[in-house]
């Protein structure tokens, strides 16, 4: 029977410990998540990143603040946390974006280059010289 009271009393000071340190850091984590989206407003200005996702994402974070202002942080973490997804999001289509234009411009240096290459071989046949070929 001790064991058993003693087992409840360690899972209800567990409990209370977790509920505890839930209730001090949720601040902490409001702060931190403000903190990213502004760093990733940040970035995306510094950048030239400007869509409707970063135009949205910054609505998102005036509602953040106006909530954290109000003393809601538990909306306010919900809008920054939003505000930073959408701004990673915008990130990503840029970069997707760069890569699919630089993907092109390597797909026509390679053409040109087997134009040229073609090109070089057809004078070597012309002139009759002999060919190493190779695996290029």
């Amino acid at each position: 029977m001790a064991i058993k009271r003693y087992s409840a009393l360690v899972l209800i000071f567990l409990s209370s410990l977790w509920f505890y340190s839930c209730a001090t850091t949720y601040p902490l984590v409001v702060q931190t998540t403000l903190h990213t989206a502004d760093s990733l407003k940040d970035y995306c200005q510094r950048n030239g990143i400007d869509s409707p996702k970063t135009k949205k994402a910054y609505d998102f974070l005036i509602a953040g603040r106006e909530k954290l202002k109000a003393d809601e942080e538990e909306e306010a973490y919900r809008y920054f946390d939003l505000v930073v997804l959408t701004y990673r999001l915008a990130i990503a289509e840029q970069e997707y974006k760069l890569s699919q234009e630089h993907l092109k411009q390597a797909e026509a240096a390679l053409d040109k280059a087997q134009e040229e290459l073609d090109a070089f071989r057809k004078v070597l046949k012309e002139l009759k010289l002999p060919m190493i070929e190779s695996n290029i």
